[in-house]
């Protein structure tokens, strides 16, 4: 007959008993391991690199700001925090983040463009959109000048390469351009001249100016102070009156 051993059961559940232990160790290690990781002490950030086409910006401006957005180590570095930082500053159009093994950051700005000015406060970028740095007045700051009721900007701007396009070949260059909350269009150019195109027809109103300008009143462009194009078949045209 054979014989079972009464020690039989505890036997059977000792492994059960050691894989149990060896996976809370396991548990514990990845617990501590994890908040190691985390920890701001562990790889802090020790260098910033810093790339991107700078007219107004400066590096170590950009680096201060980002060294005082970080707020852990390498791997805890909250790098979408430190790019929305950086996209609050006026001047920075885009901004990318990326870790550098092991204390390092790479960041790359994209600066904003200026095409014109919009109204007297704030400039406009390539793309229609307003943007207002702090100190306006000592930038190198484009000449020509938008403006137009809040939420129209993109259509200005539009407007102003058409007119833009059209007039180029004239040698006439629009430097103000502005949309009344009316709808109504008004430009101005390099040399100080007024000119009125109204609501409707606009670009057809700027072709007749062109062909005008192709025409008899090339000539006396120079001596014309503003130049109304809002008749159907015509335009009022006021000289300047400090003619010699």
């Amino acid at each position: 007959m054979r014989q079972v051993s009464e020690d039989a059961p505890e036997a059977a559940r000792l492994p059960v008993l050691l894989l149990g232990l060896g996976a809370r160790v396991l548990l514990a290690a990845a617990a501590w391991g994890i908040r190691w990781l985390v920890a701001p002490a562990t790889l802090p950030i020790r260098e910033i690199k810093v790339s991107g086409q700078f007219r107004q910006l400066r590096p170590d401006a950009i680096r201060t700001l980002v060294q005082e957005a970080i707020d852990g180590g390498f791997f805890a570095v909250d790098v979408a925090a430190i790019r929305q930082r950086l996209l609050r500053e006026p001047w920075v159009k885009q901004a990318a983040i990326q870790r550098i093994w092991p204390t390092g950051l790479q960041v790359t700005i994209v600066e904003q463009d200026a095409l014109a000015r919009w109204g007297d406060e704030a400039l406009l970028n390539g793309e229609g959109v307003v943007f207002r740095p702090l100190r306006l007045e000592v930038v190198n700051l484009p000449r020509v000048r938008l403006a137009g009721p809040s939420g129209a900007e993109g259509e200005v701007l539009a407007m102003y390469r058409t007119l833009s396009r059209l007039l180029v070949e004239s040698g006439v260059t629009i430097a103000e351009l502005s949309l009344s909350e009316r709808g109504s269009w008004t430009a101005a150019t390099g040399e100080g001249t007024s000119i009125v195109l109204g609501r409707t027809a606009v670009e057809r109103r700027a072709q007749r100016l062109l062909a005008a300008l192709r025409g008899d009143l090339a000539a006396d462009w120079p001596n014309v102070a503003a130049i109304d194009l809002r008749y159907a078949n015509g335009f009022a045209v006021r000289r300047r009156t400090n003619i010699q």
